[in-house]
């Protein structure tokens, strides 16, 4: 007991939400990628730090985080509240893991959102769409390495990303196959 008052009373200062988020953040996420890194920080310095930052991580309740949720809500950005309150949970876990704060009151909030909008990606499900499609390719005017990536797309079947990253190292020309490397793949298995 007197460890943890003794760590309390150190932290007694650093116990914002903003002094824990900055302290979470250089912690957490060096070994994220640069783009997910960027979101997060855009996140909480436009969303987060301006209602939250000057709180006690130990006083913020249910109430005032869905309040703040509800305002990025209402600007039409579902996907964008819910990506904040999993922010504000992991940095709210954090203050918890260090002594800052007794719980996460985000896990409270389950339910709480409207529900992130499902959209699907339109598809040719029949043959005459098929033969339109390859008829649109055949006819494309643009840049020569552009038609030759359509083109192969029918063939190869592969996202648009990894037939624009194809490299001539790639190809095994004695087996007619093209081998992408592991590093390159979603699951990070080699394709054949």
């Amino acid at each position: 007991i007197k460890r943890i008052k003794k760590l309390a009373d150190r932290h007694q200062g650093e116990n914002t939400f903003k002094a824990v988020a900055l302290e979470w953040y250089a912690t957490q996420m060096r070994e994220k990628s640069d783009s997910y890194r960027d979101r997060t920080k855009r996140l909480l310095e436009n969303d987060l730090y301006p209602s939250l930052g000057h709180r006690p991580i130990s006083q913020i309740e249910p109430p005032e985080l869905l309040m703040v949720l509800r305002k990025i809500e209402a600007r039409g950005a579902v996907d964008m509240a819910h990506r904040a309150k999993q922010a504000a949970g992991l940095v709210l876990r954090f203050g918890v893991a260090t002594g800052r704060c007794e719980r996460d009151p985000s896990t409270d909030l389950k339910g709480a959102l409207a529900s992130r909008k499902k959209k699907h990606h339109a598809a040719i499900t029949d043959p005459d769409g098929v033969g339109r499609l390859l008829v649109a390719i055949d006819g494309f005017a643009g840049t020569p390495s552009v038609r030759t990536a359509l083109q192969l797309s029918p063939i190869l079947f592969q996202r648009p990303g990894e037939i624009r990253s194809m490299g001539w190292d790639e190809i095994n020309w004695d087996e007619a196959r093209w081998e992408i490397p592991a590093e390159r793949m979603k699951m990070r298995q080699p394709h054949i």
